[in-house]
């Protein structure tokens, strides 16, 4: 599956990795499996990293349902890693239609810059 996941509970924070070309139906099996998944819970941060994205492939419709229906509770910071203009620019229109408080979505170009404003050291843990 080009879309996994890790959960890293001492740091509080789930990190995703895209690998590939990335359509709606990852995110949607990625998100039925972190609703099973015990150590989920919607006031983890998250850390969506997209530096291996080769191809995005959902529609703007799919965009806004991904958005509105996101596991994560709405003052979960968000930090998602979008290297490339057309993938940061479609990040920033998710985080429009996204129910979060736009104060704990942020898009970014750099890993790095992501893990600091989530608070994460790179010395700990996964994340």
């Amino acid at each position: 599956m080009p879309l996994s996941y890790q959960i890293d509970k001492q740091n509080n924070v789930l990190v995703c990795k895209v690998s590939g070309a990335l359509s709606a139906d990852d995110v949607r099996k990625m998100r039925a499996n972190l609703r099973e998944d015990e150590a989920f819970s919607s006031d983890l941060y998250l850390l969506f990293d997209m530096l291996d994205n080769t191809e995005f492939g959902i529609s703007p419709s799919e965009f806004r349902e991904l958005a509105a229906e996101s596991p994560m509770g709405k003052q979960s910071r968000r930090a998602y890693v979008a290297p490339s203009e057309l993938a940061f620019g479609l990040l920033r229109i998710f985080a429009g239609h996204s129910l979060a408080d736009p104060a704990y979505f942020r898009v970014f170009r750099d890993l790095a810059e992501a893990r600091l404003w989530l608070g994460l050291d790179e010395d700990k843990g996964l994340a």
